[in-house]
């Protein structure tokens, strides 16, 4: 496992989890249509693949959407597979999409060869306004707003604040914990949420590290792990599970278990080797 890959799957998981809630407005704005029905992503082979997000559009066309939190030169292959994959389940060819979560523009190249051209449509979610969503009664579409172009920070948080209070409280909870996860790709965005007042009584939106539900989990579980191990194989133990299993940044946990990040990083790989 490389460094950035245990924190990746995590932001892989909750996009998808809020996908699968069919946020309306987002997908209506990525595609021109209203998704209609949630379709099966999983196709049957001698190996079982399954695509991130495929919907019947009003308009019969099937939509499938890919999430990716970087660049990754297989992308065009891989959507192309789906493609037919998609075409031999439901009888046509889909309309495709990569929406990427990063800040850095990324462009991916067609599949372009002598008896082949594929192509198919890449975005940028920062460049979606997140107006749009926050005028949503979906807390799915309000929720993926964090990762989108936010032009007045104040009216937004204000705004977030009151679509996730006047959920109950455990459904609050829930996505709480997914603002958490997102709010990790963007950093600038986390550091002035941080900086809000103390004394504001929406503050589970201040997501400092030991009061996030993940690290909290990550070192009740970490710490019943390390007991099993000596003092300094125990810390390694820990910091392990808190960073692979609960997504938390690397250099933080090896911060607060007095480790050197690089010696974190390579027992997580070596552990990932001998899984």
């Amino acid at each position: 496992m490389k460094k950035n890959q245990s924190e990746n799957f995590i932001y892989d998981r909750t996009l998808k989890e809020l996908l699968q809630g069919i946020p309306k407005h987002f997908i209506t704005m990525l595609t021109g249509h209203r998704a209609i029905k949630l379709l099966d992503p999983t196709f049957p082979k001698t190996e079982e693949r399954r695509a991130d997000f495929v919907v019947e559009l009003d308009n019969g066309e099937i939509f499938h959407l890919e999430v990716q939190t970087k660049e990754d030169e297989e992308i065009p292959l891989r959507m192309l597979k789906y493609a037919i994959l998609i075409r031999e389940l439901y009888g046509q060819f889909p309309k495709q999409m990569v929406l990427y979560l990063s800040e850095k523009e990324i462009i991916d190249e067609p599949i372009d060869e002598e008896n082949l051209y594929y192509n198919y449509t890449s975005r940028q979610i920062k460049d979606i306004n997140c107006h749009e969503l926050m005028q949503s009664s979906d807390i799915n579409d309000n929720i993926l707003a964090v990762l989108c172009k936010i032009e007045d920070f104040e009216q937004f948080i204000y705004k977030l604040k009151e679509k996730l209070f006047a959920l109950k409280e455990h459904k609050r909870k829930d996505y709480m914990q997914k603002l958490a996860f997102l709010l990790r790709l963007r950093p600038n965005l986390y550091a002035k949420i941080e900086q809000m007042d103390k004394g504001d009584r929406f503050m589970p939106l201040v997501l400092e590290e030991k009061r996030d539900p993940l690290y909290q989990k990550g070192m009740i579980q970490g710490k019943a792990e390390g007991k099993k191990e000596g003092k300094r194989n125990g810390k390694l133990e820990s910091a392990y599970i808190m960073v692979t299993k609960y997504g938390l940044p690397s250099a933080k946990i090896a911060q607060d278990f007095e480790l050197e990040e690089l010696e974190l990083v390579e027992y997580i790989n070596s552990k990932s080797l001998s899984d």
